[in-house]
């Protein structure tokens, strides 16, 4: 029989031995996190993510706020040696996590548990594990709570209430986990593939990877496989034809390598370090692409450089609807970008007739009002078709930018409300996979279904 303690290792071994073999000098951490200061003088976390990278975290800088007993910030460390990562990597998954000179931990007494997540890990491969206590945590009740927001407000580094201060971190919110205080490790590999700088010509596909200037080159395995491939022809190993080159005056080092594809209308890149896949990514031959859409699309728009920007970087929330758009007319889908204010931002038909509703939102405090609009706009437009022979049921749907841990609504709420839920990460995977074909109807008879069923809000859509 397994020990609980077998199962905490278990769960903590891919990571540890990941960052063992992938730690060089320097690497950076970025801790998130909430603490509170419990009625025995201790400081505990309630809720915090700790996210370790190859290179530099540039264009942020560490806070700490305080609110009536409450503590949160972010936590940047550049620079670390390898031993020192490792170090704070060993502390963290036993539950202590030190942010200068003050160290929080998981309830004290609390026998902790650890399990790996493996959430949108089919492409970008990161270890992560998730380290929990099993005791209530000392997170004020609601009538403290509005005491915390309202010092919040009124801070030097000013929040609107913890529901500002959660989506800002990005991590789970307290308030819905007090059974049980959490920390979320994840460990990002020291190379990854360079799409921009990847991609067919003719018949030549080029594969760039981009790596921490001290990563073993010899650890590092690239899989190229040509789609349709009749024969084994297809199915290539470049890792060792990589030349490597240091750039950005020795901050990067930069490997490329060519392999002829003649039949292929799109290529499967696989990437990995020593013994761990780290990524996937397909690429597209652009003039060959069976998607005739992605071909006229990138006739105008080259490697959809517009459209990638605006649906992951923008800032306007205009051209952020207008890349949503073209995202759904890649896949298969006939968008239409309303004029009127007082409408849904985009409506979307199937080739089979089938309509969606869309609201986009940049910002994770509109959530709430979006998703009231959806349920409105979905009822005003299923009563005008009520009439109709062809009446059927309309899809609503939310698109944000945000992570799903910075959208402020349950899984459960947007359930009951029948609206699906597309998010950042779907929406890079989307973009990444803008050459492959869908069938519209399938997709949304299936989103239907799982409503139905009560399945999952999360939407293939898009």
């Amino acid at each position: 029989m397994t020990s609980v303690l077998d199962k905490f290792n278990e769960a903590t071994h891919e990571l540890l031995a990941s960052l063992k073999v992938w730690a060089s000098d320097p690497y950076a951490a970025d801790f998130r996190y909430i603490g509170h200061l419990n009625t025995s003088g201790d400081m505990e976390l309630l809720t915090g993510e700790l996210v370790l990278y190859p290179l530099p975290v540039d264009g942020i800088s560490s806070f700490q706020v305080e609110a009536e007993g409450l503590i949160a910030g972010q936590y940047i460390q550049n620079d670390l040696t390898p031993e020192a990562i490792i170090n704070i990597v060993d502390s963290a998954v036993r539950g202590d996590i030190a942010v200068g000179n003050l160290t929080l931990s998981l309830r004290k007494h609390a026998l902790l548990s650890a399990k790996r997540d493996r959430t949108n890990q089919e492409w970008a491969i990161r270890p992560t594990v998730m380290i929990s206590g099993n005791q209530p945590t000392s997170l004020p009740e609601a009538t403290a709570l509005s005491a915390i927001d309202q010092a919040l407000r009124m801070g030097d580094i000013p929040f609107d209430g913890l529901d500002e201060l959660v989506r800002w971190l990005a991590v789970l919110d307290p308030r819905e986990h007090r059974s049980k205080g959490s920390l979320r490790v994840v460990l990002n590999a020291p190379c990854n593939i360079a799409f921009a700088e990847s991609g067919f010509k003719d018949e030549v596909f080029t594969i760039t990877i981009d790596a921490h200037p001290g990563t073993r080159t010899d650890m590092v395995g690239v899989a190229v496989v040509g789609h349709p491939g009749p024969t084994q022809a297809s199915r290539h190993q470049v890792g060792s034809n990589i030349e490597w080159d240091l750039i950005q005056e020795g901050r990067l080092r930069r490997g490329k390598a060519t392999v002829k594809l003649p039949l292929a209308e799109r290529a499967l890149v696989v990437l990995s370090v020593g013994n761990a896949c780290v990524q996937r990514q397909w690429f597209p031959h652009p003039a060959k692409s069976q998607n005739e859409r992605l071909l006229a699309m990138r006739t105008f728009d080259r490697d959809l450089k517009q459209v990638r920007f605006n649906l992951l970087e923008g800032t306007q929330p205009e051209k952020f609807e207008l890349a949503v758009a073209a995202l759904a007319f890649l896949r298969g889908f006939a968008p239409s970008v309303q004029l009127e204010t007082d409408s849904p931002d985009i409506v979307l038909t199937t080739p089979g007739g089938q309509m969606v509703l869309i609201e986009c939102t940049l910002q994770s405090k509109d959530v709430h009002n979006k998703v009231g609009k959806l349920v409105d706009r979905r009822h005003a437009l299923e009563a005008a078709l009520s009439t109709s022979r062809s009446a059927r049921p309309i899809l609503a749907v939310l698109v944000t930018r945000q992570h799903r841990q910075q959208v402020a609504m349950t899984t459960d709420e947007f359930r009951d409300r029948k609206i699906a839920l597309v998010t950042r990460d779907q929406l890079e995977e989307y973009i990444h996979f803008a050459g492959n074909s869908t069938d519209p109807d399938t997709t949304v008879s299936k989103a239907l279904a799982a409503f139905a069923t009560h399945g999952s809000s999360d939407a293939s859509l898009i």
